[in-house]
């Protein structure tokens, strides 16, 4: 009968060591490659749904588009089944997130950064799905969901002690993470979403945008500068790679993996 993939692995590992494991070394090990290992499945599965409800979408590629039929505050255009689906999907998925945070995941020092932005990200949710902003709602999944993929398979393959792939797998995320959410992100969704709504429809119809404009605004900035944070925290991995040839993850409170 076979073991499961990370009780494999790190079987494997053991037999190479001069030093064995304890137990509760053991145990914490499982519990981050388990982790990395749903969390790169639910991404995987998202970025995929994501793409295949929206590739055909004339804002897929084109931002300004995202307005496209709206005349009124919350925005009156059709969502299409598929779209409303996959949304509630998404916030069912960022629900559980916030408990498996506090008992499940473990717990690293940029925790209650990670706390805030699951608060953030399930008030531009709500709220997207409420004020109907569902177009540039789902293409932010859509960006943020990607570059998690490749950090999930980096971590997965640095908890394995395979650095080569480790190293290249991070600078896959890293740049992913700065194209999609450093670049991207603010380009064209948070200046769309900061003028397109006064220009297209509350100066033409004489509407006032007003609790909508502010609440995205101030939530949209939130979400940037935790990732502006986390970009930080990203190149401080780089540097150490430079310096010592080390992947390790500078958001852990220790090394149990030595």
């Amino acid at each position: 009968m076979s073991r499961p993939s990370g009780e494999a692995v790190f079987l494997q590992l053991q037999k190479k060591r001069d030093k064995a494991w304890t137990q509760q070394q053991l145990e914490k090990k499982l519990q981050k490659w388990n982790e990395s290992c749903w969390k790169m499945t639910v991404y995987t599965i998202f970025s995929s749904v994501a793409f295949l409800v929206t590739y055909q979408e004339p804002y897929f590629l084109s931002p300004i588009r995202f307005w496209d039929g709206a005349t009124a505050f919350p925005l009156n255009y059709h969502v299409p089944f598929k779209i409303a689906l996959f949304y509630l999907i998404e916030i069912g998925f960022y629900i559980q997130a916030v408990p498996f945070l506090f008992f499940v995941e473990v717990r690293r020092k940029d925790w209650m950064e990670s706390f805030a932005h699951h608060i953030v990200t399930l008030g531009l949710m709500y709220y997207s799905w409420y004020a109907n902003f569902t177009r540039p709602g789902v293409m932010v999944m859509l960006l943020h969901d990607i570059s998690d993929i490749f950090l999930e398979a980096a971590k997965l393959a640095r908890y394995a002690e395979k650095e080569a792939a480790a190293l290249y797998l991070f600078v896959v995320f890293a740049i992913s993470w700065v194209i999609l959410r450093v670049i991207l992100f603010p380009a064209a969704i948070i200046v769309r979403t900061l003028i397109d709504p006064i220009v297209l429809i509350a100066i033409p119809y004489n509407i006032n945008p007003q609790p909508h404009y502010s609440a995205f605004g101030t939530m949209f900035s939130l979400l940037f500068f935790l990732h502006l944070y986390w970009t930080y925290l990203i190149f401080k991995v780089i540097w150490k790679q430079l310096k010592t040839g080390s992947t390790d993850d500078v958001r852990e409170e220790d090394s149990d993996d030595e």
